[in-house]
């Protein structure tokens, strides 16, 4: 087959709507419409002296299916992956909600790289930073360096 012939049948299907040609050039996928207007392209263009199998199209279809599943596919895992990345926004908020005003240890990177620990009560949390981070006694720490969280009674009797 001739792939010149496909494509003078394509541009000349285009030219005969401006609608057509509008959504044609628009599009950035082929769907199963454009791949059966390619394959009766293909058939109404086939050399007659050389005609294509007919398993040869039933392959392609297969190819195509197989691939739009795929993209499906695909595009079903990112909307998972987007709705998990937001219920991990909206549990990080509520953790952070929930410390104000309870006593934290935080760990601690002092300037030569050796690690320590800070205690205080939570004043604020803000959401602004990325990481979340959240102050004691006016000093921010980031989120996920808290190590523990204590109660009442247990911060009046470690200090």
């Amino acid at each position: 087959m001739i792939t010149s012939q496909i494509n003078a049948y394509s541009f000349a299907s285009n030219s005969t709507s401006n609608t057509d040609s509008a959504t044609s050039t628009s599009k950035s996928n082929l769907d199963m419409a454009d791949y059966l207007q390619l394959l009766s392209a293909q058939m109404a263009n086939q050399d007659i002296m050389n005609p294509t199998d007919s398993t040869e199209y039933v392959s392609q279809m297969a190819q195509f299916s197989s691939l739009s599943a795929m993209n499906t596919l695909a595009t079903t895992a990112n909307d998972q992956l987007d709705a998990i990345n937001t219920l991990s926004a909206l549990n990080l908020t509520q953790y952070g909600a929930s410390l104000i005003g309870k006593t934290v240890i935080v760990q601690t990177t002092n300037t030569d790289g050796t690690t320590g620990t800070a205690q205080g009560t939570v004043d604020n949390i803000d959401f602004t930073t990325d990481p979340t981070s959240l102050s004691i006694n006016g000093t921010s720490y980031s989120m996920y360096s808290v190590m523990k969280i204590l109660s009442g009674t247990s911060a009046a009797s470690s200090t």
